[in-house]
């Protein structure tokens, strides 16, 4: 964590205390700090095996909208609906729910379909 938080610019301590605090919560089902319910299965996991990677995340209150469609493995796709070799799209880029989702919450789109994409 002492690297990772390094690289964030953050007090190590800062980050170990958040990630304990987290795990905290999952293993209890329920968010320590701001009382929510938190599923096992479906809402959260613990943070405890590494790599760590980690991106700053800023509120906004703009998005992309609309932008190339994509198929079911994220493939750019033609006017006709035939994959573009090579081009993949993430996020708000062509998404389905581009008009509703606002700034930093598309990142939950990205990380799956990035790992789609190799």
């Amino acid at each position: 964590m002492a690297e990772l938080a390094g690289k964030l610019g953050m007090p190590c301590l800062n980050l170990s205390e958040t990630i304990e605090q987290w795990n905290l919560s999952v293993l209890a089902g329920k968010d320590g700090l701001f009382g929510r319910e938190m599923s096992k299965e479906t809402d959260s996991a613990m943070i405890d095996t590494g790599p760590f990677y980690a991106v700053e995340i800023y509120p906004s209150l703009i998005n992309t909208q609309g932008g190339p469609r994509r198929n079911e493995r994220a493939e750019i796709v033609d006017p006709y609906g035939e994959p573009i070799p090579g081009l993949y799209g993430a996020g708000e880029l062509g998404s389905l729910w581009g008009l509703i989702y606002q700034g930093e919450v598309i990142l939950r789109n990205v990380w799956p379909l990035a790992g789609l994409q190799g």
